[in-house]
């Protein structure tokens, strides 16, 4: 059986119980059949299925992405990536975010606004991170202390469309879909 699934725009990702992973649907931009060519026997923890574009953390924790790189979410990946091991992957349509080890957040391909999103998020300094999310041009994400934090592209409040809720509320979890937001609160 599968343990992890994920579905992109237009390809499905998983990861059996042995720990390969399984790709399938349009390939026009290598997502699909351009998974890296790896050590033999290797083997992943987790994956994230973008609109064009595929990211997958390898269990020894590197992360990999493949696909189309039209705006840089491919290959904007962090300049020190090869001393940094991952514990989160997330791929949007035109961007990718995944959280390090040490909990810290970085972003890369294009936010919607004419501009390429990379590096770590303008937040306050010492935040770390628990889960990260991405939509078409957005991001949406919880810090260690439950907190949702949102960004990016709001044409239809996905950034800023979030419920005014009574003071303390923490979050559990947070998904982003191509133009909303949903979360579920502790």
């Amino acid at each position: 059986g599968n343990t992890e699934v994920q579905a992109g725009g237009f390809h499905t990702a998983a990861i059996g119980s042995d720990g390969q992973m399984h790709l399938w649907g349009r390939n026009d931009y290598h997502q699909v059949r351009g998974k890296p060519e790896l050590k033999p026997g290797i083997t992943w923890r987790s994956v994230a299925a973008g609109s064009d574009h595929t990211a997958g953390i390898a269990s020894d924790g590197q992360l990999y992405v493949w696909g189309s790189n039209q705006y840089n979410q491919t290959r904007g990946k962090p300049e020190l990536e090869e001393f940094l091991t991952w514990r989160s992957v997330a791929a949007g349509s035109l961007h990718t975010a995944a959280i390090a080890s040490d909990g810290q957040l970085h972003l890369w391909g294009y936010d919607g606004h004419d501009k390429r999103v990379t590096g770590k998020p303008e937040l306050k300094a010492g935040v770390t991170w628990q889960s990260v999310s991405v939509g078409r041009e957005h991001t949406a994400a919880i810090d260690s202390d439950g907190q949702m934090h949102l960004w990016g592209r709001n044409d239809y409040h996905q950034v800023r469309g979030k419920p005014e809720l009574k003071p303390g509320i923490t979050w559990r979890s947070v998904a982003a879909g191509s133009d909303h937001t949903a979360g579920i609160a502790s």
